[in-house]
Parts: structure tokens; C-alpha cells; sequence
């Protein structure tokens, strides 16, 4: 998990609840998250930034 705040994105004119996720795998890290202040939707979308795993040879 990552990230800060309660995370609620849905609606973007009173938002009151969370309505997207990011879902990885235990071999994914999640270094951050956030909410996208924008009025382009129904509800703010979020961004995250994940780390993937080496290949392997």
C-alpha cells in the first residue's frame, strides 16, 4: 500500500467515496499513489507509481 489521505476520488463535486484501485502482485511494489485534481470525469482519477522486478536470465 502507498500513498496518503483517504483516497476518496468519486465525485469530483463532493467526493465521498473510493471507487478505483490499483491491484498488483507480491512481486510489484507500490512506491506512491495519488489522487488527480482534475474536473475532466465523474470522479478524480489516481496515478501510481510501481517497481517492478528484474527479469529473470
Amino acid at each position: 500500500m502507498a500513498g496518503a489521505g483517504d483516497g476518496v476520488i468519486y465525485s469530483v463535486s463532493r467526493p465521498y467515496q473510493r471507487i478505483d484501485y490499483v491491484m498488483t502482485s507480491r512481486d510489484i511494489k507500490t512506491t506512491s499513489v495519488a489522487v488527480i485534481g482534475t474536473e475532466a470525469s465523474d470522479h478524480f482519477p489516481i496515478v501510481a507509481d510501481l517497481e517492478l522486478p528484474h527479469p529473470s536470465p
